[in-house]
């Protein structure tokens, strides 16, 4: 026969084991408790703290080279930028916002529609690539100043953050008009705390193999190379939206 003690401790063996179950579900939905790592602005991956909430929609307010002239719209670099943002797994959604041909003017006028009450994507970042045909035009730069002005005050009262991006009047332009010109968006960025991104062209204008014929449309690698340069500038500005308190 075989004879079975009882263990000295084993009721609260029993008890515990029973409620080791329990504890596990308890662990796995109390909130703040993080399995995994979400990424960061940095692309290298964003603590549990600055997970983001919800889908942050971002609109590109451009003209023909944010259409993607010339190119698949797959390959304009709104597209390519989304692209880079959903494979560092940030919850994004670009909206190409580019029209060939567009001045400050066109710009100022389309900018509302993307905030009416009835919009399914308002946009909590906007990214302005406006400016190039004025400067081609030559167009009156206190026009331009203000048609840029007067956009980055609606973002602003709508609560979203900003990405200027300057341009460069060359063609058919004095020194004086062009100095002028390029003054512009760093005094307006200044005014308007926005986020500038110098010159939309850097690296690119200039080299043949990163433009189309025209040498002045980016071609596949060019809008590549400007999805990365703004890349990180837009990680920054997703972190500041994951980091704002609900509400706000």
């Amino acid at each position: 026969m075989w004879i079975v003690r009882p263990a000295l401790h084993q009721p609260y063996t029993f008890v515990v084991a029973a409620l080791l179950p329990l504890m596990l579900t308890l662990f796995l939905i109390t909130p703040g408790v993080a399995l995994s790592a979400q990424p960061s602005a940095s692309g290298q991956g964003l603590e549990g703290s600055e997970k983001a909430p919800r889908l942050v929609t971002i609109l590109v307010l451009g003209d023909s080279v944010t259409a993607g002239y010339g190119l698949p719209i797959e390959q304009s670099f709104p597209s390519v930028l989304e692209s880079m943002l959903l494979k560092s797994g940030y919850a994004v959604k670009v909206i190409n916002g580019g029209v060939s041909g567009d001045t400050t003017t066109e710009g100022r006028t389309r900018l509302p529609t993307y905030f009416l009450p009835s919009s399914q994507n308002r946009p909590d970042i906007v990214i302005i690539e406006l400016g190039a045909n004025d400067g081609l035009q030559r167009r009156d730069p206190t026009v331009i100043e203000a048609n840029l002005d007067a956009m980055l005050a609606r973002i602003q009262a709508e609560g979203a953050r900003i990405l200027l991006i300057g341009a460069r009047a060359v063609r058919n332009n004095s020194p004086e008009y062009i100095e002028v010109f390029s003054a512009i968006f760093p005094r307006l960025a200044a005014k308007h705390n926005a986020t500038l991104y110098p010159l939309l062209g850097t690296g690119i204008l200039g080299n043949l193999e990163l433009v189309q014929q025209d040498r002045s449309h980016p071609n596949e690698k060019g809008a590549r190379i400007i999805a990365q340069n703004l890349y990180p500038l837009v990680a920054e500005l997703i972190a500041q939206i994951v980091r704002q308190p609900q509400g706000h």
